[in-house]
Order: C-alpha cells, then structure tokens, then sequence
C-alpha cells in the first residue's frame, strides 16, 4: 500500500508527517522537500537554500522529473500560503520562489551533465563500433587478392563505417591527358555518381589531393567556391549535395594511386573523426591495393612460364578428339607442376598421359617440363607404357631428388579398342560410355614416381567402345573442402551432360573447380572412334 503525506498539529503549528505505511520516492521526497521549505520560511538562510540544491540534486537521482518536481513545489507552497495570515502571504510566494529557483538550478544542472555524459558515452560507443568495423573491413580487404575485389569491399565498408550517403573508390592504373584508365567500384547508392564521375574528372581530384597528400572536405557552401569540388557541384545540378570527403590512396613512393570518395554526410557535414577513420581505411586500402598489383604482375609471370611449358596445341589424329583445360592457381609465383601430353605413335597408336609434379615454385614447374619432356621422346621409342613409366621413375630422382610426381600413360590402340594405361599414384581415369553410364578406372594404382628407384608399375588393359570418353584430370580439379569423394561425384555430374568436348570442358571448369583455388588443375578428355 502507498504512502500517504497526512497532517500533524504540534505546539508550533502544523506539520507533514508520513503514515508508517510503506512509501514511494516520490512520496518520501515531497515529504522531505515540505519539511524543509517549511523550515526555509521559518527562518529564511543560506542554509535553507543549499538545502534547496541538494534537493534538487535528489531529484535527479530519484529519477525524478521536471513535472514532478514543480508539482512537489506547488503543494508545499499551496499548503504553506493557506496557513499564513494574510499579510504574510506575499512574503510566503517571495522566499518559495527563492528556494523553487536555487532547487531547478540543481536539478538542471545536473541533468545537463548527466546529458552530456550520456552523450560522450554514446559517442564513444559509435567510435568504437566504427572502430571494430575498421578491423574487420581491414581483415576482408587483405584477404582479396584483386584490386577489383579490394575496391568493391571498401566501397560498401566505407559507407557504412562512416555513415555516408555512397561512396565511389576508384584506382589509376594508367595515366594520359585523357584521364588514363581507371578501376572503380561504387556501393549501392552510388551508380548515378559513378555515370557522373569519369576518368577526366577522377584525374583532375586525383591532381588536387597529389599537391598535399591527405584528405579534404568541403560543405555545401565549399562546392561552389574550392576548385576540387567546382566539378561535383556542376554535375550534381538539381541534387542536393550537402558535404564530401576525399582521400588519397598511396604508393608506397606517397604517389597518388587512387581514391575514395564519401558524398553526403547524416548529419548534413563530415566531421574531424570522419576524417580520421578514412584516412586509416586508406592506409589499410593502399597496402592492399599495392599488395594486389604485385601479386597480378607475379601471377602473370608464373602462368605465362607454365603455360609455356605445355602444349601450345593438341595435334590432330584420326579417330580421336581431344579437349584440354589448364587452369593456374590462385598463388603468385608459386606455380604447379601440373601438364598433359598427347603423341602420335607407330601404327596408328596414341600415347596420352597427365601428369602432376607435387610441389611448387619455378623448381617444381622445370621439373615438369623435362618429365614432359622425357615422356615424349620415351613414348615415341616404342616401348609398353609400364615400361616408360619405369623410365621416368629412374629418371626424376636425377632431375630433384626432393620432388616426386603422380601420372596416368594410356596407350590407345585403335585397331583393338584397348587402352592400356598405368596409374602411378594419381586420381582414376573417369570413363563416360556412350550413353552416358560412368565408371572410374581404379581397378589397379601403382606408386608416384620417385618414391622407390626399382618399384614396379601395372599395366592394366580396358577395352573401349567407340563414341567413349576418357577424362584425365590432376587433383587440383577435384580436391573440395567437402572432400575428394564430393569432388569426383561432382565430375561425374558434369562430364553426362550433353555438348561437344569443348562445351563439357568449360562445364566442368565452371561447375567442378574449387572457387579460387591455390592449386593449379589440368583436364584432359579424349572421345575415341571420331573422325
């Protein structure tokens, strides 16, 4: 049951006093506010008045409002004029506005601190949130390995991080009097600035931030009148454009590589910290983009090495078509061992192989191509293909004894329909018939090369109806995360579909091949009996 304020009558007048009932905050304060400015009129002093502030300090801390607080006052005040004579109630309503006013200053004062810490801790929290976005964003852009992925990432990151309207992240690839060529991304909202702001004009903001190498903003007002901005305020006629940002991407030289812009602000104008946060966003971002042009300059070089090693071109042979796919992995310089090889034998034979030098580097890819190499001029010699697997396996521990390789030689002879192959620690041979039945080759698997200098190697023979097709693939192709059975059942998926060789070869590159791969992977597929 509430509390209840219940009048007392004592020898020196009447009194508030609370029934014994349990009381609310609000009760026990209008108890304690009547108490005192009762006795703050019955002798008027300094005294009485700091004990009006401190009152007004409880109410704060009593939760307690501004409503309430002058309903408090009123009923003091309402009870102590009925008790005085008349001619004391002007005095009564004089010294109550006194002690009223120094209880609202309290009051008032401390709300406003209490605002104002809110706020810094609201604000400290939103730099904190921003901050923990900046990591993460940092962690996704190193992860991306191309300068496109890198700048689609920071323009959605940007925006949100910063709170901005859109954001436009562009990187200057060449340079001309035309503006030279430019990757940009833009996040959601930013396509019509993207249609707006070319090479041309990209260059010329690009010119500005070179002369001091830090960001600049610019309000409404600076879009007329600062040179950077003359050309956003003049395409961006009929929109209201309240603010923009701009940084500088660097070189590790401080040369200007690139940019990001950030256009309309929540809050109508970017601020200092705004200026903060995306100048350490275009650190992280110019490191990455730097680290991104690197590394597409190395990935050139090591696929052009490798795919210098392979066949420029599959020959043609009567009665056989051939398709192949090399892919290079996703892993710089660190190129792969992986090749294929088809030559024409004697009497009317084909000697088809695939191989996968295990290792990486420029090493492991010369490895690769004397073994290709070797398997030529071996398999041009006549011999069984168990034979010339033999060879190779003396041969490579001369060429590096720290390498071994895995490899499938199948000799086609067409006048039989055999195909005699030896598997030497690689992936089966996938066989399609031709109406479409599928079935691996894994009846028999002989070790890698270079592991035993003496071992021995199985020659199995598999007879192949004309119109069959052979699919010869390294484990790069079918290595998933769900693991190597996923990868060979999802194979099997794609090589039944309908289309020529060419067709089923991108199918199983687009539909088998783990998305970015560091492995290299090389297909090969061979349909017996066409012309």
């Amino acid at each position: 049951m509430e509390g209840r304020v219940e009048e007392e009558v004592t020898g020196s007048g009447r009194n508030l006093r609370l029934s014994s009932a349990e009381t609310s905050p609000l009760d026990a304060f209008e108890h304690a506010y009547a108490r005192a400015f009762h006795r703050y009129l019955a002798q008027t002093s300094e005294h009485g008045l700091h004990r009006a502030y401190e009152l007004g300090r409880q109410a704060v801390s009593d939760e307690l409002g501004l409503l309430d607080l002058s309903a408090v006052h009123h009923r003091a005040v309402a009870s102590a004029v009925e008790r005085a004579e008349r001619q004391d109630a002007q005095g009564v309503l004089e010294a109550a506005t006194d002690f009223f006013l120094q209880a609202l200053a309290a009051f008032q004062m401390v709300q406003l601190g209490i605002g104002e810490a809110e706020e810094r801790a609201m604000l400290e929290k939103q730099h904190a949130a921003q901050l923990h976005q900046l990591a993460d964003a940092s962690i996704a852009i190193n992860a991306s390995s191309s300068i496109e992925g890198i700048l689609q990432l920071v323009a959605e990151r940007a925006r949100r991080i910063i709170g901005a309207h859109c954001c436009i992240a562009g990187v200057q690839l060449t340079r001309d009097r035309d503006g030279g060529v430019w990757r940009i991304s833009h996040s959601e909202r930013g396509a019509r600035w993207r249609q707006l702001l070319g090479g041309v004009e990209l260059s010329e903001l690009l010119s500005f931030l070179a002369d001091t190498l830090s960001p600049a903003r610019a309000s409404a007002v600076g879009l007329a009148g600062e040179q950077p901005w003359t050309g956003l305020a003049r395409m961006a006629k009929g929109s209201t454009v309240r603010g923009c940002i701009v940084a500088p991407l660097l070189s590790p030289r401080e040369r200007c590589i690139g940019l990001i812009l950030l256009v309309d602000a929540p809050g109508g104008e970017f601020t200092e910290k705004d200026e903060s946060i995306l100048t350490q966003l275009t650190q992280v971002v110019s490191v990455a983009v730097d680290n991104a042009r690197l590394y597409q300059r190395e990935h050139g070089i090591a696929e052009t090495l490798q795919r210098g090693l392979l066949p420029s071109k599959l020959p043609d042979i009567p009665g056989i078509a051939l398709a192949a796919r090399y892919v290079p992995g996703s892993a710089g310089m660190n190129v792969g061992g992986d090749w294929f090889d088809v030559v024409a034998l004697a009497n009317g034979r084909t000697g088809i192989a695939i191989g996968d030098v295990v290792g990486r580097g420029v090493r492991a890819a010369s490895v690769m191509g004397q073994m290709r190499t070797a398997f030529r001029a071996y398999a041009l010699g006549g011999e069984s293909p168990d034979a010339v697997v033999a060879r190779l396996n003396r041969l490579l521990p001369t060429l590096d004894p720290d390498h071994f390789s895995t490899m499938v030689y199948v000799r086609w002879d067409p006048a039989q329909t055999v195909a005699n192959l030896v598997r030497a620690g690689h992936p089966p041979p996938l066989v399609v018939e031709p109406q479409g039945r599928t079935r691996y080759l894994d009846r028999a698997g002989s070790l890698p090369l270079g592991v035993l200098p003496d071992a021995e190697y199985h020659l199995d023979q598999v007879r192949l109806r004309p119109g069959s097709t052979l699919v010869l693939y390294t484990d790069g192709l079918v290595e998933h995360q769900a693991g190597l059975d996923a990868g060979l059942t999802q194979l099997e998926r794609a090589v039944t579909g309908s289309g020529d060789l060419q067709a089923i070869c991108d199918r199983v590159v687009d539909e088998v091949l783990p998305a970015h791969s560091v492995d290299d992977a090389a297909l090969l597929m061979v349909r017996f009996g066409e012309e």
